[in-house]
């Protein structure tokens, strides 16, 4: 096969797995510079396997799937989000119908705790204190001049620091509360978590700087974890 030809099925296999109808592969295509006909892409679909209505796995793969899902972070997916998953992370294809179906035979208190707008948070478990610091900042008095960084101890969900500036998007000023706290503390977490704003990036050199000398699996650089923002412990 050409290697032309290899760009374009990867291409259109991609497209499909994430959902988007044929005319939006078309579509998308046309931005790659390449241009075929609607005739032309389902007789690749079909040289490929790939049909929107045709299941590609048996039933109890699909189930085993959903139910390691729903003991997971996917707990809190309703159908549509949940079909989705399914189809660009685990390369099921089903329809939206059959994952509401099994969902609500599987998980039925999920589904009534989604559909009364009462969704349980997941546990969250970590060893002992200062085992993993969680930091983020809050912007929304940004406007009135005061910016707000906070810090907690994901276990005893201890106050490391609540700090008003000017500023909170500064590293050297972030830093500044980490370090003033490492000095009064006598002492770092064994791991810090922030999300990937830029005022973090001293912190996470000075983290790693700090635990270089360790020879634990979670030193230099694990000690610090970047992750999003709405899933830290300091937005509880």
């Amino acid at each position: 096969m050409p290697h032309h030809d290899r760009r374009r099925n990867v291409a259109i296999q991609k497209y499909f797995n994430e959902g988007y109808s044929y005319k939006n592969i078309l579509r998308l295509l046309q931005r790659l510079g390449i241009v075929i006909s609607m005739r032309k892409l389902k007789r690749i679909l079909f040289s490929l396997g790939l049909a929107r209505r045709k299941p590609n796995c048996s039933l109890a793969h699909v189930c085993d799937t959903l139910m390691t899902e729903i003991q997971g972070s996917g707990s809190l997916l309703g159908y549509r989000c949940m079909h989705q998953k399914l189809r660009v992370i685990h390369n099921i294809q089903i329809s939206r119908n059959n994952v509401m179906n099994l969902q609500k035979a599987i998980d039925p208190i999920g589904v009534a705790e989604r559909r009364a707008r009462k969704l349980k948070r997941r546990r969250y478990i970590t060893p002992g204190p200062n085992y993993l610091w969680h930091l983020d900042g809050y912007d929304k008095l940004k406007r009135y001049g005061i910016c707000i960084h906070g810090c907690i101890d994901g276990y005893s969900r201890k106050l490391i620091w609540l700090e008003a500036a000017s500023t909170n998007n500064c590293p050297a000023v972030v830093a500044g509360f980490f370090l003033n706290q490492v000095k009064s503390l006598k002492g770092t977490a064994l791991n810090v978590r922030a999300d990937r704003g830029t005022e973090n990036s001293n912190i996470a050199g000075i983290q790693r700087l700090f635990r270089s000398n360790d020879n634990d699996f979670q030193a230099i650089e694990k000690s610090f974890r970047f992750g999003r923002s709405t899933s830290n412990q300091v937005n509880s």
